[in-house]
Protein backbone atom coordinates (compact mmCIF):
# COMPACT_ATOMS: atom_id res chain seq x y z
CA UNK A 1 0.00 0.00 0.00
CA UNK A 2 1.26 3.59 -0.75
CA UNK A 3 -0.02 6.53 0.76
CA UNK A 4 0.56 10.56 -0.79
CA UNK A 5 -0.30 13.79 0.78
CA UNK A 6 -1.98 16.46 -1.23
CA UNK A 7 -1.35 19.82 1.16
CA UNK A 8 -2.77 23.15 0.24
CA UNK A 9 -2.69 26.85 2.09
CA UNK A 10 -4.74 25.75 4.83
CA UNK A 11 -2.21 23.77 6.44
CA UNK A 12 -0.22 26.89 6.76
CA UNK A 13 -1.58 29.55 8.40
CA UNK A 14 -0.99 28.07 11.70
CA UNK A 15 2.74 28.99 10.73
CA UNK A 16 1.83 32.69 10.54
CA UNK A 17 2.32 32.78 6.96
CA UNK A 18 0.15 35.12 5.49
CA UNK A 19 -3.22 33.70 3.54
CA UNK A 20 -4.82 35.06 0.20
CA UNK A 21 -7.03 38.06 2.30
CA UNK A 22 -3.91 39.59 3.89
CA UNK A 23 -1.64 39.44 0.87
CA UNK A 24 -4.89 40.66 -1.43
CA UNK A 25 -4.90 43.68 0.66
CA UNK A 26 -1.34 44.58 0.71
CA UNK A 27 -1.74 43.87 -3.22
CA UNK A 28 -4.71 46.25 -3.35
CA UNK A 29 -3.20 49.15 -0.85
CA UNK A 30 0.34 49.08 -2.50
CA UNK A 31 1.16 50.24 0.94
CA UNK A 32 4.97 50.43 2.06
CA UNK A 33 5.36 48.53 -1.39
CA UNK A 34 8.00 50.36 -3.54
CA UNK A 35 10.00 49.60 -7.04
CA UNK A 36 13.63 50.11 -7.13
CA UNK A 37 15.53 50.30 -10.88
CA UNK A 38 16.26 46.80 -10.75
CA UNK A 39 13.04 46.33 -12.18
CA UNK A 40 11.32 44.44 -8.85
CA UNK A 41 9.02 45.80 -6.36
CA UNK A 42 9.87 45.61 -2.42
CA UNK A 43 7.90 45.73 0.54
CA UNK A 44 9.35 48.60 2.89
CA UNK A 45 11.86 49.62 -0.69
CA UNK A 46 11.79 51.30 -3.26
CA UNK A 47 13.05 54.45 -5.19
CA UNK A 48 10.86 57.71 -4.93
CA UNK A 49 11.49 58.36 -8.27
CA UNK A 50 9.94 54.63 -9.40
CA UNK A 51 6.83 55.03 -7.18
CA UNK A 52 4.35 56.58 -10.18
CA UNK A 53 5.04 52.38 -11.53
CA UNK A 54 3.20 51.68 -8.30
CA UNK A 55 0.19 54.28 -8.59
CA UNK A 56 -0.12 52.84 -11.99
CA UNK A 57 -0.31 49.51 -11.07
CA UNK A 58 -2.82 50.45 -8.38
CA UNK A 59 -5.27 51.95 -10.89
CA UNK A 60 -5.11 49.12 -12.89
CA UNK A 61 -6.03 46.92 -10.24
CA UNK A 62 -8.65 48.79 -8.75
CA UNK A 63 -10.38 49.18 -12.51
CA UNK A 64 -10.15 45.20 -13.20
CA UNK A 65 -11.33 44.67 -9.65
CA UNK A 66 -14.24 46.73 -10.25
CA UNK A 67 -14.78 44.86 -13.26
CA UNK A 68 -14.58 41.36 -11.50
CA UNK A 69 -16.68 41.92 -8.57
CA UNK A 70 -19.44 43.47 -11.68
CA UNK A 71 -19.63 40.43 -13.39
CA UNK A 72 -20.06 38.61 -9.96
CA UNK A 73 -22.97 40.47 -9.66
CA UNK A 74 -24.66 40.03 -12.96
CA UNK A 75 -25.06 36.29 -12.06
CA UNK A 76 -26.09 36.81 -8.95
CA UNK A 77 -22.76 34.99 -7.18
CA UNK A 78 -21.26 36.07 -3.59
CA UNK A 79 -17.30 36.59 -4.45
CA UNK A 80 -14.74 37.78 -2.86
CA UNK A 81 -12.20 39.07 -4.93
CA UNK A 82 -8.61 38.34 -4.15
CA UNK A 83 -4.73 38.96 -5.71
CA UNK A 84 -5.45 35.47 -7.75
CA UNK A 85 -8.41 36.70 -10.05
CA UNK A 86 -6.79 40.25 -10.30
CA UNK A 87 -3.63 38.42 -11.23
CA UNK A 88 -5.80 36.17 -13.87
CA UNK A 89 -7.16 38.70 -15.87
CA UNK A 90 -3.92 40.42 -15.65
CA UNK A 91 -2.21 37.30 -17.40
CA UNK A 92 -4.69 37.18 -19.98
CA UNK A 93 -4.15 40.61 -21.23
CA UNK A 94 -0.36 40.12 -20.56
CA UNK A 95 -0.41 37.33 -22.99
CA UNK A 96 -2.66 38.92 -25.49
CA UNK A 97 -0.24 41.73 -26.28
CA UNK A 98 2.44 38.98 -26.61
CA UNK A 99 0.75 36.74 -28.47
CA UNK A 100 1.51 33.93 -26.22
CA UNK A 101 -2.28 32.84 -25.42
CA UNK A 102 -4.15 35.60 -27.05
CA UNK A 103 -7.78 36.05 -26.40
CA UNK A 104 -9.74 38.48 -28.80
CA UNK A 105 -12.43 39.14 -25.34
CA UNK A 106 -10.02 41.68 -23.94
CA UNK A 107 -10.38 43.60 -26.92
CA UNK A 108 -13.46 45.23 -24.91
CA UNK A 109 -11.63 45.59 -21.59
CA UNK A 110 -8.85 47.79 -23.06
CA UNK A 111 -11.29 49.50 -25.15
CA UNK A 112 -12.84 50.31 -22.24
CA UNK A 113 -9.55 51.29 -20.23
CA UNK A 114 -8.46 53.72 -23.16
CA UNK A 115 -11.78 55.18 -22.56
CA UNK A 116 -10.81 56.68 -18.98
CA UNK A 117 -8.08 58.63 -19.82
CA UNK A 118 -5.52 57.23 -17.50
CA UNK A 119 -3.99 54.48 -20.17
CA UNK A 120 -2.69 55.19 -23.55
CA UNK A 121 -2.14 52.11 -26.02
CA UNK A 122 1.16 53.15 -25.78
CA UNK A 123 1.90 52.66 -22.41
CA UNK A 124 -1.14 50.02 -21.10
CA UNK A 125 1.32 47.18 -22.06
CA UNK A 126 4.05 48.60 -19.91
CA UNK A 127 1.74 48.42 -17.07
CA UNK A 128 0.20 45.49 -17.24
CA UNK A 129 4.06 43.95 -17.10
CA UNK A 130 4.70 45.81 -14.45
CA UNK A 131 1.49 44.67 -12.44
CA UNK A 132 1.60 41.78 -13.35
CA UNK A 133 5.55 41.49 -11.53
CA UNK A 134 4.25 43.86 -8.75
CA UNK A 135 1.41 40.79 -7.49
CA UNK A 136 4.22 38.34 -8.43
CA UNK A 137 6.66 40.38 -5.62
CA UNK A 138 4.37 40.95 -3.14
CA UNK A 139 2.90 37.40 -3.30
CA UNK A 140 6.92 36.54 -2.86
CA UNK A 141 8.19 38.67 -0.25
CA UNK A 142 5.31 38.10 2.10
CA UNK A 143 5.26 34.41 2.04
CA UNK A 144 9.53 34.19 2.12
CA UNK A 145 9.30 34.82 5.67
CA UNK A 146 12.55 34.05 7.20
CA UNK A 147 10.93 31.79 10.29
CA UNK A 148 8.47 29.61 11.03
CA UNK A 149 6.62 27.57 12.86
CA UNK A 150 6.14 23.87 11.40
CA UNK A 151 4.84 22.13 14.16
CA UNK A 152 1.26 20.79 11.88
CA UNK A 153 3.60 18.39 10.00
CA UNK A 154 4.59 16.71 13.28
CA UNK A 155 2.12 13.43 12.08
CA UNK A 156 4.38 13.13 8.97
CA UNK A 157 7.02 10.67 10.43
CA UNK A 158 3.61 8.51 11.69
CA UNK A 159 2.51 8.43 8.53
CA UNK A 160 5.16 7.41 6.87
CA UNK A 161 6.03 4.57 9.23
CA UNK A 162 2.79 3.59 9.87
CA UNK A 163 0.78 3.72 6.00
CA UNK A 164 4.04 3.90 4.29
CA UNK A 165 4.05 7.83 2.98
CA UNK A 166 6.31 8.29 -0.19
CA UNK A 167 4.60 11.19 -2.22
CA UNK A 168 3.73 14.46 -0.82
CA UNK A 169 2.58 17.00 -3.09
CA UNK A 170 2.07 20.68 -2.30
CA UNK A 171 0.32 23.85 -3.69
CA UNK A 172 2.11 26.08 -1.03
CA UNK A 173 4.83 28.32 -2.27
CA UNK A 174 6.34 28.98 1.20
CA UNK A 175 9.22 26.81 3.26
CA UNK A 176 7.51 25.78 5.99
CA UNK A 177 7.27 22.06 5.32
CA UNK A 178 10.78 21.64 3.21
CA UNK A 179 11.98 23.07 7.14
CA UNK A 180 9.94 20.09 8.85
CA UNK A 181 11.53 17.57 6.58
CA UNK A 182 14.89 18.93 7.12
CA UNK A 183 14.29 19.45 10.43
CA UNK A 184 13.31 16.14 11.19
CA UNK A 185 15.77 14.32 9.10
CA UNK A 186 13.27 13.17 6.63
CA UNK A 187 15.46 12.24 3.46
CA UNK A 188 12.83 13.31 0.50
CA UNK A 189 13.91 14.24 -3.34
CA UNK A 190 12.20 17.74 -4.16
CA UNK A 191 13.75 17.55 -7.80
CA UNK A 192 17.24 19.39 -6.88
CA UNK A 193 20.61 18.61 -6.10
CA UNK A 194 23.87 20.12 -5.69
CA UNK A 195 26.14 19.55 -8.30
CA UNK A 196 28.78 21.83 -10.01
CA UNK A 197 27.93 24.57 -8.10
CA UNK A 198 27.83 26.66 -5.03
CA UNK A 199 23.59 26.27 -4.54
CA UNK A 200 21.20 22.98 -5.58
CA UNK A 201 19.74 23.05 -9.20
CA UNK A 202 16.80 21.32 -10.69
CA UNK A 203 17.54 17.87 -11.97
CA UNK A 204 14.02 16.94 -12.25
CA UNK A 205 12.04 14.52 -10.16
CA UNK A 206 13.14 10.61 -10.66
CA UNK A 207 10.98 7.20 -11.47
CA UNK A 208 12.43 5.79 -8.93
CA UNK A 209 13.90 6.78 -5.44
CA UNK A 210 14.25 5.37 -1.78
CA UNK A 211 13.72 9.15 -0.59
CA UNK A 212 9.89 10.85 0.02
CA UNK A 213 9.20 12.56 -3.30
CA UNK A 214 8.24 16.18 -2.34
CA UNK A 215 6.47 17.87 -5.56
CA UNK A 216 5.92 20.99 -5.41
CA UNK A 217 3.30 21.82 -8.02
CA UNK A 218 2.93 25.59 -7.94
CA UNK A 219 7.02 26.57 -7.34
CA UNK A 220 8.31 28.26 -4.52
CA UNK A 221 10.02 31.44 -3.00
CA UNK A 222 13.43 30.22 -3.42
CA UNK A 223 13.30 28.58 -6.96
CA UNK A 224 15.16 31.42 -9.55
CA UNK A 225 15.92 30.84 -13.59
CA UNK A 226 19.48 31.83 -12.96
CA UNK A 227 22.29 32.16 -16.19
CA UNK A 228 25.40 30.32 -16.45
CA UNK A 229 28.63 31.20 -17.41
CA UNK A 230 29.84 28.29 -19.30
CA UNK A 231 28.21 26.70 -20.94
CA UNK A 232 26.06 29.89 -21.29
CA UNK A 233 22.90 29.35 -20.38
CA UNK A 234 19.96 31.67 -19.04
CA UNK A 235 16.93 29.97 -17.86
CA UNK A 236 18.38 27.45 -15.43
CA UNK A 237 16.55 26.31 -12.14
CA UNK A 238 18.20 27.00 -8.96
CA UNK A 239 17.37 26.73 -5.01
CA UNK A 240 18.47 30.08 -3.76
CA UNK A 241 18.49 31.28 0.16
CA UNK A 242 15.81 33.90 0.94
CA UNK A 243 18.56 36.06 2.46
CA UNK A 244 20.32 37.33 -0.21
CA UNK A 245 20.21 39.80 -2.75
CA UNK A 246 19.51 37.11 -5.66
CA UNK A 247 20.62 40.09 -8.65
CA UNK A 248 24.11 39.39 -6.85
CA UNK A 249 24.38 35.89 -6.95
CA UNK A 250 27.70 36.38 -8.65
CA UNK A 251 28.87 37.50 -5.63
CA UNK A 252 28.24 34.27 -4.08
CA UNK A 253 29.34 31.76 -6.77
CA UNK A 254 31.38 33.36 -10.11
CA UNK A 255 29.95 30.74 -12.44
CA UNK A 256 26.74 32.51 -12.23
CA UNK A 257 25.88 35.42 -13.81
CA UNK A 258 23.04 36.48 -12.47
CA UNK A 259 19.16 35.59 -12.62
CA UNK A 260 17.04 35.87 -15.67
CA UNK A 261 14.19 37.67 -13.63
CA UNK A 262 14.36 38.76 -9.98
CA UNK A 263 11.49 36.68 -8.70
CA UNK A 264 11.01 33.18 -7.99
CA UNK A 265 9.92 30.97 -10.02
CA UNK A 266 5.49 30.76 -8.76
CA UNK A 267 2.52 29.64 -10.35
CA UNK A 268 0.16 31.93 -9.14
CA UNK A 269 -3.61 33.27 -10.55
CA UNK A 270 -6.79 31.14 -11.05
CA UNK A 271 -7.62 28.95 -14.63
CA UNK A 272 -4.17 30.32 -16.02
CA UNK A 273 -2.65 27.76 -13.74
CA UNK A 274 -4.59 24.55 -16.14
CA UNK A 275 -1.96 26.70 -18.70
CA UNK A 276 0.89 26.93 -16.54
CA UNK A 277 0.95 23.24 -15.93
CA UNK A 278 1.50 22.66 -20.00
CA UNK A 279 5.21 24.43 -19.60
CA UNK A 280 8.00 25.20 -18.19
CA UNK A 281 9.06 23.18 -14.92
CA UNK A 282 5.69 22.97 -13.69
CA UNK A 283 4.77 20.56 -16.89
CA UNK A 284 7.59 17.91 -15.23
CA UNK A 285 6.34 18.45 -11.99
CA UNK A 286 2.17 18.38 -13.31
CA UNK A 287 3.10 14.85 -15.02
CA UNK A 288 5.28 13.72 -11.86
CA UNK A 289 2.11 14.19 -10.00
CA UNK A 290 0.20 11.82 -12.35
CA UNK A 291 2.50 9.50 -12.34
CA UNK A 292 2.27 9.66 -8.64
CA UNK A 293 -1.41 9.17 -8.28
CA UNK A 294 -1.12 5.90 -10.50
CA UNK A 295 0.60 4.54 -7.35
CA UNK A 296 -1.16 5.63 -4.84
CA UNK A 297 -3.88 3.78 -2.97
CA UNK A 298 -4.46 6.48 0.02
CA UNK A 299 -4.90 9.92 -0.13
CA UNK A 300 -4.83 12.45 2.64
CA UNK A 301 -5.80 15.88 1.18
CA UNK A 302 -5.60 18.85 3.95
CA UNK A 303 -5.57 22.57 3.70
CA UNK A 304 -6.84 22.17 -0.37
CA UNK A 305 -10.10 23.86 -0.89
CA UNK A 306 -10.76 22.10 -4.25
CA UNK A 307 -10.23 25.23 -6.73
CA UNK A 308 -7.96 24.00 -8.75
CA UNK A 309 -9.32 22.93 -11.70
CA UNK A 310 -6.02 20.79 -13.04
CA UNK A 311 -6.05 19.37 -9.62
CA UNK A 312 -9.50 17.99 -9.28
CA UNK A 313 -9.47 16.61 -12.57
CA UNK A 314 -6.67 14.51 -11.95
CA UNK A 315 -8.06 13.57 -8.29
CA UNK A 316 -11.65 13.05 -9.93
CA UNK A 317 -9.90 10.30 -12.35
CA UNK A 318 -7.90 9.32 -9.35
CA UNK A 319 -10.77 8.32 -7.34
CA UNK A 320 -12.01 5.55 -10.34
CA UNK A 321 -9.49 3.98 -10.66
CA UNK A 322 -9.81 0.55 -9.02
CA UNK A 323 -6.24 0.96 -7.24
CA UNK A 324 -7.22 4.07 -5.76
CA UNK A 325 -8.99 2.65 -2.09
CA UNK A 326 -9.68 6.25 -0.39
CA UNK A 327 -9.05 9.65 -0.20
CA UNK A 328 -9.34 11.80 3.54
CA UNK A 329 -10.51 15.20 3.24
CA UNK A 330 -9.17 16.52 6.52
CA UNK A 331 -10.63 20.42 6.55
CA UNK A 332 -12.34 21.99 9.88
CA UNK A 333 -15.17 23.81 7.93
CA UNK A 334 -17.16 21.57 5.41
CA UNK A 335 -19.47 24.24 4.78
CA UNK A 336 -16.75 26.49 3.32
CA UNK A 337 -15.45 23.90 1.29
CA UNK A 338 -18.46 23.07 -0.30
CA UNK A 339 -19.09 26.90 -1.00
CA UNK A 340 -15.93 27.87 -2.37
CA UNK A 341 -15.14 23.79 -4.61
CA UNK A 342 -15.45 24.30 -8.33
CA UNK A 343 -18.21 22.06 -9.79
CA UNK A 344 -15.71 18.83 -10.33
CA UNK A 345 -15.83 18.54 -6.68
CA UNK A 346 -19.53 18.79 -6.43
CA UNK A 347 -19.83 16.34 -9.58
CA UNK A 348 -17.18 13.91 -8.79
CA UNK A 349 -16.32 13.81 -5.08
CA UNK A 350 -18.43 15.31 -2.62
CA UNK A 351 -21.99 17.41 -2.88
CA UNK A 352 -22.55 17.52 0.95
CA UNK A 353 -25.41 14.83 0.56
CA UNK A 354 -23.87 12.21 -1.35
CA UNK A 355 -19.80 11.77 -1.33
CA UNK A 356 -17.93 9.52 -3.71
CA UNK A 357 -17.99 5.92 -1.73
CA UNK A 358 -14.38 5.92 -1.33
CA UNK A 359 -14.05 9.26 -0.07
CA UNK A 360 -13.95 10.17 4.39
CA UNK A 361 -13.52 13.34 5.89
CA UNK A 362 -12.09 14.21 8.66
CA UNK A 363 -13.83 17.49 10.78
CA UNK A 364 -11.12 18.67 11.83
CA UNK A 365 -7.88 21.17 11.00
CA UNK A 366 -4.72 19.47 10.41
CA UNK A 367 -2.87 19.68 13.21
CA UNK A 368 -5.14 18.16 15.25
CA UNK A 369 -6.06 15.12 13.31
CA UNK A 370 -4.65 11.73 15.11
CA UNK A 371 -2.95 8.56 13.62
CA UNK A 372 -6.21 6.74 14.74
CA UNK A 373 -8.40 8.97 13.33
CA UNK A 374 -6.72 8.59 9.87
CA UNK A 375 -6.85 4.75 10.59
CA UNK A 376 -10.39 4.48 11.71
CA UNK A 377 -11.67 6.48 8.63
CA UNK A 378 -9.64 4.64 6.00
CA UNK A 379 -10.57 1.28 7.57
CA UNK A 380 -14.21 1.72 7.13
Amino acid sequence: MVTSTLFGSGVSYISGIPGVGTITEKVFSGENVGRQADSTYYISGGQPYLQHHVIDNLKLIDFIKSDIDKFYSHLNRTHYTNYEDIYYVLRQVKDSFNFEFENPAVNSLLLRLYETGEFSMERLPIIVEEAVKYIECVVWQMIAWKKYSSDQFAIIPELIEQLNLRNIISLNHDLALDQFLIQNQVSFCDGFELKNHKFPEWSGIPSETEHIRFLKLHGSVDWFEVGLESPYRYNEIFKLPTNIYVERIRDHDESLWGVTNGTPKLLIGTFNKMLGYLSDVFEILYDSFKERLKETNILIVSGYGFADKGINTQLSYWLNNDHAMKMVIIHPYIEDLLGNARGNFHLNIFNGNNKHSKVEIINKKFEEVTMSEIQEVINK
